[in-house]
């Protein structure tokens, strides 16, 4: 499997979770190929201009010619590119007339809020972690894997990520206490790490299988009281308790407790709260 490495990932921060990345080396992917497709292509949540629709028209007719790989290849960075794709897939994208523009930016803002209601959805019920690119960069051999993944309902150490290839390993260490390090439930992020490979294709991304053994033998690091959690950046009412106990927020300052299901109605006739689903 090749010697192993360790390299320290620089958290970024994003409006939608934790961001980890490394620091790539300078000029290193000046020239860039891309080898393997983009899963999902970038897409802006704010309204496009006039222009940006009138971009769209001009990559059209590569969007209905070319294979789907060569396209996304092609677009990888364009920002707007998804929002395009969601207009073309559409219906609407065959009107005309002076209001053509005012009819495609009035869709495609339900396209972008129906889209984004999916995607949180499914990052808050699904832990994963999936390669969205690898680069090739001017170093022969060396490849910047792109990446992203949410925890789902669980607490998951940023150390426990394992980047993978036929040439070496590579462990995400991130800087911090062990507190920072911890991604708390319905929480997602993207990343990027430089790692060797002799075959782009064997380039794996993964949280360990010991990791996430010892993950379900703590009942998914849920032992820790709620006030822990919260420290880790979970919100009061997504803190998870116990099995057998139940969320309540005190009536003194809005923050979680977990209690008794038999003290439940005596905390509630003293003010306090209990989550409703």
């Amino acid at each position: 499997m090749g010697h192993k490495k360790i390299l320290a990932i620089i958290p970024l921060i994003l409006s939608i979770g934790i961001v980890l990345a490394l620091p790539s080396v300078e000029g290193a992917f000046e020239s860039q190929n891309i080898t393997i497709q983009k899963k999902d292509l970038s897409y802006s949540l704010e309204p496009l201009t006039e222009n940006q629709l009138q971009e769209c028209e001009n990559i059209y007719e590569d969007y209905t010619t070319l294979e789907e790989n060569v396209f996304n290849q092609r677009y990888l960075y364009h920002n707007i590119v998804g929002n395009c794709v969601m207009l073309f897939d559409d219906p609407v994208w065959e009107t005309e007339g002076d209001d053509r523009y005012d009819k495609l930016s009035d869709r495609l803002s339900i396209l972008v809020t129906l889209r984004e209601a999916e995607r949180i959805q499914d990052r808050s019920q699904v832990m994963f972690i999936d390669i969205k690119s690898i680069i090739e960069s001017r170093i022969e051999g060396t490849y910047l894997v792109m990446f992203e993944g949410c925890s789902g309902h669980n607490y998951v150490n940023v150390d426990d990520i394992v980047i993978s290839s036929d040439t070496e390993v590579l462990q995400a260490v991130a800087p911090g206490t062990e507190g920072s390090r911890v991604i708390g439930p319905g929480r997602c992020g993207t990343g990027e790490i430089q790692i060797r490979a002799d075959n782009p294709d064997s380039i794996k991304v993964m949280v360990t299988s010991m990791a996430i053994e010892q993950v379900m033998a703590r009942g998914g690091f849920t032992l820790m009281s709620p006030l822990a959690q919260m420290e880790h950046g979970t919100d009061a009412n997504a803190v998870v308790c116990k099995e057998g106990l139940q969320l309540m927020m005190k009536s003194s300052d809005g923050s979680a407790a977990c209690v008794k299901t038999t003290s439940v109605d005596r905390l509630t006739e003293r003010g306090w709260g209990t989550l409703h689903i």
